[in-house]
């Protein structure tokens, strides 16, 4: 079961999570691992939190799950990404929606992972659909969507298939 709940509502990240869970009726406190990733004290549930441009998004899941969301209208200058990417991955971004949807493959896993970007993304790379570190493949499984009219795009990372249920907060 993965859910993903989000909003538009300017909103801190905290206070949009706290609203969400009590929404779903988890009692839980919720902790931070080292860097920052959200989990419950004691609840065989999973999180992981996103924000881009006004969104803010939620995963809620049974299993371990990384959530990354990106606002395809928020002008961004890749290029610097682009060159810390393996050349086959670079071939095929050939503009904006391909960038982001390499970008949330990406971050959606180093969330999974409750990593950090400084300490992963050079490691990976996502070419073909397939997401690999240190040139292994993962028996990771990504699932992908649009919120709000394909304005943001999100990637979701579980350790087994997931059918997603979006559900706006608004």
């Amino acid at each position: 079961m993965l859910k993903i709940l989000y909003t538009r509502r300017k909103i801190a990240s905290d206070r949009f999570l706290a609203d969400v869970l009590r929404e779903e009726g988890v009692t839980a406190p919720v902790l931070r691992g080292k860097n920052g990733k959200p989990f419950l004290a004691g609840d065989p549930l999973f999180l992981s939190l996103t924000h881009s441009g006004d969104l803010t998004a939620v995963a809620i899941c049974d299993e371990a799950v990384g959530l990354d969301a990106e606002d395809t209208l928020k002008p961004r200058a890749y290029s610097a990404v682009l060159a810390g990417m393996p050349p086959e991955e670079r071939e095929e971004i050939t503009g904006m929606p391909p960038f982001y949807l390499h970008w949330t493959a990406k971050e959606s896993y180093i969330k999974f992972r409750g990593e950090t970007l400084a300490k992963l993304y050079r490691r990976l790379a996502f070419v073909g659909g397939v997401l690999s570190l240190d040139e292994k493949p993962l028996p990771v499984f990504l699932t992908n969507g649009a919120l709000y009219g394909g304005r943001y795009v999100f990637c979701a990372c579980t350790a087994t298939p997931q059918n997603p249920v979006t559900v706006s907060a608004d």
